[in-house]
Formats: C-alpha cells, structure tokens, sequence
C-alpha cells in the first residue's frame, strides 16, 4: 500500500454497474490501474462489434484494457505477465468465474460486490430472481472471493429497499450504488487487517440463480389473456404458481434480458415490456412489441392480438 493509503486497484467487470463502482473509486482517491473486462460483442441485427460499458469508462479515462474470456482467464502465465503490481482486486459484475491464482495475486487479494444478502441468492442472476419469487427485502453483499462462486467470507451486507414498481435494472443500479458507498467505507480497515471476515453458511435458503436464457422469458397466450391455467416453464420450474401476480414480476424480473414473450395465435412472437396488476387482481398489458415492430401501447394492437 502507497502512504496515503489509497489503494492501486484491478477492476474486473462488465455493464453500468461496474461503472458505479469505478466511478466511486475514483473519486475517492483510489487509482484504478487496469480493467479486466470481456471482448466486444456483435450487438444488433448488423452485429457491430460494441464494447463493454466499463471497457468505454477506461478508455476515456485513459485505464489500460485487459480482454478476457473464460479460457484466458486459466492462462495463469500469459495473464500475470500483461497486470501490473496491485494492492486489490476488485469484482463488480464481471460475470466470469475467478481463478485461484488471480484471487491471491493482488497484496490483499479480491473482493467482490453482490448484490444479494448473501447465502440467499447465489449465482448469475441474484436481482432477477429476487424480484421474481417477490422478495421483501434485499440488500448488497462484500465477500473476500474464494474458488467457489459466491461463496466467500462476508466482509460487510447493507439493505437495499425494493419498490413496488422495480425492474431487474433499477434495483441493479440502486445495490451497486449501495455497494460501492459501502466498499469505500471497509477499504481502510479490510487493507489494515482489521476487518472480521465472517464465514458464509454452508448452504442458502434459496436456489443458485441460473444465467437466463431466451426461452425462459416465454409466457403462454393463454396465460396472459387470462383463458388458460397453462403454465409459464421458467416459474413452475422453481415451484412458483402461474397467476397474474407471478407474471407482472416477471415482467419487471426479465428486464432487459430476456423479457417476457408469447407466440401469437398467428405464431408470431410478442414481447411484454410492461404490465401492471389491476385492483380486480388481473394483469393489464401496457407496452408491447409485435414482432418486427417498434414498442406501443398494448391498447394500439389489442385488435390484431385477440
């Protein structure tokens, strides 16, 4: 550690989130030294090569970019020899299983920001499932990594309010903003060695949260017009009842991937991005996208729907 102990940190991450945190570092004091951070991906139908939200935030701020992958990040020789001395390793968002020989490179090894009240919630995909199975409270876990994926000893956990009108990104941003509050405020005392890390439980009170793939986001016609009791895959699948109820989370859960998705009478695929509950306890539609088109108002298309 430098004398006016700020720290010389490695940033691992992807999206907005990542920022945050980076942001709050840097304002701090701490000095971010390199990012590690995945390739650019193709992103829309002409499949432009895009970088990451935190790859954009290094460039501007002249951080030197590291590109890895799952396989890179086992090439223990290649990767050592490209990072710079550290005093930290910092994991927001990345997305990536960390391995043990970079977990003990930095002088105070890693960090990672979750944001769950860890045991409860480990996994990829921690704030969709929150909001799905209609949690009441959340919050943001620090845990000093280990090898085992999530499963660390808690360095620090804040609560994070739910709103009743939150989607999968609002209360991201809202627990990274809280974690990164909190990361600055543990940084001084877990760097001197006088922070109690705390053991997790064996086991959590919740299932591991799954990566979700595209086909979770489907919802039967049926369902959604209230003229069936078929269910919905991706609930039943963790016991969760198909009701009106269940649905409206889900839409706000699958923001902004995968969404919520029917197939058409006419087999045409219809996505939800907004529903609400109404006081008779039925779900409303109110935006959609009709296959090839553009998002509107689910009352613009009700006719060519039903």
């Amino acid at each position: 550690m430098r004398k006016d102990s700020m720290a010389r940190i490695l940033l691992a991450g992807t999206p907005k989130t990542t920022v945050q945190v980076a942001e709050k570092l840097v304002e701090s004091g701490h000095e971010i030294i390199t990012v590690l951070c995945p390739f650019p991906k193709p992103v829309g139908r002409k499949k432009i090569l895009t970088p990451s939200e935190l790859e954009l935030w290094a460039k501007e701020h002249t951080v030197p970019v590291i590109h890895v992958n799952k396989d890179l990040l086992q090439e223990k020789n290649t990767l050592r020899n490209k990072l710079p001395q550290t005093d930290l390793l910092v994991v927001a968002d990345f997305g990536f299983l960390v391995p043990a020989w970079l977990l003990n490179f930095p002088q105070h090894k890693a960090l990672n920001l979750h944001p769950s009240l860890l045991p409860r919630w480990r996994g990829a995909t921690p704030v969709p499932f929150t909001l799905l199975f209609g949690d009441k409270e959340t919050g943001v876990t620090i845990i000093q990594m280990n090898e085992k994926f999530d499963q660390g000893g808690i360095v620090a956990q804040a609560p994070v309010k739910i709103l009743s009108q939150d989607t999968t990104p609002l209360l991201l941003a809202r627990a990274f903003d809280v974690g990164a509050r909190v990361l600055l405020e543990i940084l001084p005392s877990y760097i001197s060695g006088n922070l109690k890390i705390v053991p997790q439980l064996a086991t959590s009170p919740t299932p591991t949260s799954p990566r979700l793939s595209k086909e979770d986001g489907f919802v039967p016609f049926s369902t959604l017009f209230h003229v069936g009791k078929t269910e919905a895959p991706l609930l039943a699948k963790f016991g969760l009842e198909t009701s009106a109820k269940t649905v409206e989370r889900m839409v706000r859960a699958l923001q902004p991937w995968p969404k919520v998705w029917t197939l058409l009478p006419n087999g045409k695929r219809m996505i939800v991005h907004q529903a609400r509950m109404t006081s008779k306890g039925t779900l409303e539609l109110e935006q959609v996208q009709l296959e090839g088109k553009t998002p509107v108002q689910f009352s613009e298309v009700k006719n060519q729907v039903m």
